[in-house]
């Protein structure tokens, strides 16, 4: 069997790292592996590395670009074989679905045995070997394209792909303080007319969230820093049905507050975060001091359903000054408008700056039109929400 060309797509490159180094030993000889950490870096590594198979993790594949899930881009688009991996059973029959020619269970971190690697290399060379048998050279096609860039000085060429050794493991943060509100990065627009400012004694009820491009790591990243006592949590990410569940399920294990799908009729509980189920938008209503949820389908707005605009909007008119908007990283304007009618109605809201997006998409266009008032780094997120929820 020839070597291998393996392009892997995952946000953890210490996981990165580590598959590219065991699968090695297991691949044929003179196999080659490159990483990469989100759809960006995977279109850029791909065009120069010219990889025989892809393989990437399920909610990766999951995210929405443009309208479409990123593995549906990916197929189109490089014409190889995708194998999926994740952590629960079923992720098989959604693989097949999306097109993807395989699916390895990863077991959790401490239960991931040499069989694992053993079986994961197994598929590739099965993939690979398959893939050139049907006389398919999708390979050649991303092989043009990057000549086509080099000729116009567009694409950089690198000396040596092999894997890096991964660099020094560091401990998770702790919330041990909270970041200096003076110097983080402040809203350069001026405030729209009659805009009332935050309350200083303004009691947090709720809090929104909304991303897309990068927001599944993100939301993780944010969510497993957080603590109770917390009030309920609401988030829309832009993601298909079923992925939200699996999203929710992936979190709860990870996290110290209670993360699960929203339903309709819900009552919205403090510790407590609600994932708006792919397909449905979600908004908040309020009776009473009661807040409760609807799921529901309806028409796209910015080409998504659900829309972070949708819930924000609700979150606006129903829970007034007494929310808390955030908005992550995303590609688009989805949530611009509804986080400017938060601001509108009194509600403090953060954005995650430049620098730490995958895409600075849907927090600039907020930023730029006034909807937020002060920029975070993604490591400071959770910091800042838990400060301004315990006002």
């Amino acid at each position: 069997m020839r070597p291998i060309r393996v392009l892997i797509i995952d946000n953890s490159i210490f996981f990165r790292q580590e598959l590219a180094d065991k699968l090695a030993s297991y691949l044929p000889k003179g196999s080659l592996l490159e990483s990469a950490a989100d759809p960006v870096e995977a279109r850029e590594k791909g065009l120069l590395f010219h990889p025989d198979v892809i393989v990437t993790n399920l909610m990766m594949a999951a995210l929405r670009l443009k309208g479409e899930p990123f593995i549906t881009q990916m197929i189109r688009e490089s014409k190889l074989p995708v194998i999926l991996f994740g952590t629960i059973n079923e992720g098989h029959a959604i693989a097949m679905r999306e097109g993807a020619v395989g699916y390895v269970v990863r077991p959790h971190d401490r239960d991931i045995k040499e069989s694992f690697y053993v079986n994961f290399a197994d598929n590739i060379i099965k993939a690979a070997e398959s893939h050139l048998a049907q006389g398919n050279t999708g390979h050649q096609d991303y092989r043009k394209k990057a000549h086509q860039g080099l000729a116009a000085g567009k694409i950089l060429t690198r000396a040596d792909w092999t894997p890096a050794k991964p660099t020094e493991k560091k401990p998770e943060p702790k919330i041990l303080h909270y970041p200096s509100f003076n110097n983080s990065a402040k809203s350069s627009k001026p405030p729209p007319s009659n805009m009332p400012q935050p309350r200083e004694d303004n009691k947090i009820k709720l809090i929104a969230i909304g991303s897309s491009t990068g927001g599944t790591e993100a939301i993780s990243a944010v969510m497993k820093m957080l603590r109770p006592p917390l009030p309920g949590i609401v988030i829309v990410q832009h993601i298909p049905p079923t992925f939200s569940r699996l999203l929710a399920e992936r979190l709860d294990n990870e996290c110290a507050l209670h993360v699960k799908e929203g339903e309709s009729g819900e009552r919205v509980v403090p510790n407590t975060v609600y994932i708006a189920p792919g397909g449905k938008h979600m908004t908040v209503s309020r009776t009473g001091s009661e807040m409760f949820l609807t799921c529901a389908p309806g028409p796209k707005v910015h080409s998504c359903c659900p829309s972070v605009d949708v819930l924000f909007d609700s979150v606006a008119k129903q829970i007034g000054g007494d929310a808390m908007g955030v908005i992550l990283t995303g590609m688009g304007r989805d949530g611009a408008s509804g986080l400017l009618s938060m601001r509108k109605q009194g509600s403090p809201t953060i954005g995650q700056d430049e620098a730490t997006c995958v895409v600075y998409g849907m927090p600039r266009a907020a930023w730029e039109v006034g909807a937020v008032q002060q920029q975070f780094p993604l490591d400071q997120i959770a910091y800042a929400i838990t400060k301004i929820a315990h006002g």
